[in-house]
Protein backbone atom coordinates (compact mmCIF):
# COMPACT_ATOMS: atom_id res chain seq x y z
CA UNK A 1 0.00 0.00 0.00
CA UNK A 2 2.89 2.38 0.68
CA UNK A 3 3.83 2.11 -3.00
CA UNK A 4 0.34 3.01 -4.14
CA UNK A 5 -0.35 6.12 -2.08
CA UNK A 6 2.19 7.73 0.19
CA UNK A 7 1.45 7.42 3.89
CA UNK A 8 1.25 11.15 4.54
CA UNK A 9 -1.88 13.24 4.54
CA UNK A 10 -0.82 14.80 1.23
CA UNK A 11 -2.16 13.54 -2.06
CA UNK A 12 0.36 14.01 -4.84
CA UNK A 13 -0.20 14.11 -8.60
CA UNK A 14 1.62 10.80 -9.03
CA UNK A 15 -0.79 9.24 -6.54
CA UNK A 16 -3.72 10.38 -8.69
CA UNK A 17 -2.13 8.96 -11.85
CA UNK A 18 -2.23 5.50 -10.28
CA UNK A 19 -5.99 5.57 -9.62
CA UNK A 20 -8.07 3.54 -12.09
CA UNK A 21 -10.38 6.26 -13.43
CA UNK A 22 -12.93 4.95 -15.93
CA UNK A 23 -15.19 7.32 -17.81
CA UNK A 24 -18.51 5.56 -18.39
CA UNK A 25 -20.49 5.80 -21.61
CA UNK A 26 -23.82 7.69 -21.83
CA UNK A 27 -25.98 4.57 -21.29
CA UNK A 28 -24.09 3.63 -18.14
CA UNK A 29 -24.29 7.19 -16.81
CA UNK A 30 -28.04 7.18 -17.45
CA UNK A 31 -28.43 3.92 -15.48
CA UNK A 32 -26.49 5.38 -12.55
CA UNK A 33 -28.47 8.61 -12.66
CA UNK A 34 -31.80 6.76 -12.61
CA UNK A 35 -30.72 4.63 -9.65
CA UNK A 36 -29.44 7.68 -7.77
CA UNK A 37 -32.73 9.50 -8.33
CA UNK A 38 -34.70 6.47 -7.12
CA UNK A 39 -32.54 6.23 -4.00
CA UNK A 40 -33.03 9.92 -3.18
CA UNK A 41 -36.80 9.70 -3.66
CA UNK A 42 -37.08 6.58 -1.49
CA UNK A 43 -34.97 8.19 1.22
CA UNK A 44 -37.09 11.36 1.14
CA UNK A 45 -40.44 9.55 1.19
CA UNK A 46 -40.00 6.43 3.22
CA UNK A 47 -36.52 6.10 4.61
CA UNK A 48 -37.04 2.48 3.55
CA UNK A 49 -33.75 0.67 4.09
CA UNK A 50 -34.82 -2.51 2.26
CA UNK A 51 -35.57 -0.64 -0.97
CA UNK A 52 -32.36 1.37 -0.60
CA UNK A 53 -30.40 -1.86 -0.11
CA UNK A 54 -31.84 -3.19 -3.39
CA UNK A 55 -30.78 -0.04 -5.22
CA UNK A 56 -27.34 -0.19 -3.60
CA UNK A 57 -26.95 -3.74 -4.90
CA UNK A 58 -27.87 -2.58 -8.43
CA UNK A 59 -25.33 0.25 -8.19
CA UNK A 60 -22.69 -2.22 -6.97
CA UNK A 61 -23.35 -4.44 -10.00
CA UNK A 62 -23.00 -1.47 -12.37
CA UNK A 63 -19.75 -0.36 -10.73
CA UNK A 64 -18.37 -3.91 -10.91
CA UNK A 65 -19.28 -4.10 -14.60
CA UNK A 66 -17.74 -0.69 -15.23
CA UNK A 67 -14.45 -1.70 -13.61
CA UNK A 68 -14.72 -5.28 -14.94
CA UNK A 69 -14.41 -6.81 -11.48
Amino acid sequence: MDNFINNTSHFQINDARQLPIIIPDKDTLDKFEELFKQAVQIKKRYSNEVKLDNIQQEIDVLVNELYRV
